[in-house]
């Protein structure tokens, strides 16, 4: 029923998604679809309105329990507060995920949902404006090609932001990251996607 909330509001229905939202019994799902809606709301202008959701979302967000269900639902949420503008909100968010990845850490057998969460991380902090943040996340992640994948999260939200150089600076970083036969795929695919423009 989350992408049922999700589409509705991307339709417009605000209503009908928020209605749905809350017949989710799974605080994860539910968490999402709000902040789904969050978004929808702040891209079609109301800013108190994904700001109210966003809220609520987050509540219900910070009582999930286990490591895995609260990062997602958490970077789903500091996305939707990203497009509505409010940076404050997404750094308390990254400071909860951040608590979150330090459990994930402790626990063995997990280091793949550490690396995702600290992407996820990396992200939310690029995406709320906090760059030299995003890239100190990013050097956290000991795996190259979950670095190179924080790396390039965070040169699409500087290029969003109109940092261009920047933006190609940290790609250089991501590239460096990856081992020589991945980066030398990557050129051929760049290059075959060239001679389709």
């Amino acid at each position: 029923m989350s992408t049922i909330a999700a589409a509705q509001a991307e339709a417009g229905d605000i209503a009908g998604a928020l209605q749905t939202a809350g017949k989710i019994d799974n605080a994860s799902d539910r968490a999402w679809a709000l902040s789904a809606i969050a978004a929808a709301q702040a891209e079609a202008g109301d800013k108190a309105g994904a700001s109210a959701t966003a809220a609520e979302a987050l509540q219900i967000a910070e009582k999930i329990g286990g490591l895995i269900a609260p990062s997602r639902a958490l970077s789903a949420i500091a996305a939707a507060q990203a497009v509505a503008g409010d940076k404050a909100v997404v750094r308390a968010i990254v400071a909860i995920a951040e608590n979150i990845a330090e459990n994930i850490a402790a626990a063995p057998g997990i280091a793949p949902l550490h690396t995702a969460t600290f992407i996820d991380i990396a992200a939310m902090q690029a995406e709320a404006g906090d760059i030299a943040g995003a890239l100190q996340t990013a050097g956290k992640i000991d795996n190259a090609g979950g670095r190179a994948q924080a790396l390039s999260a965070i040169a699409a939200a500087q290029a969003e932001a109109g940092d261009k150089a920047g933006a190609r600076a940290t790609l250089a970083e991501a590239l460096q990251k990856i081992d020589s036969a991945t980066a030398r795929a990557l050129s051929a695919i760049a290059a075959a996607l060239a001679k389709t423009e």
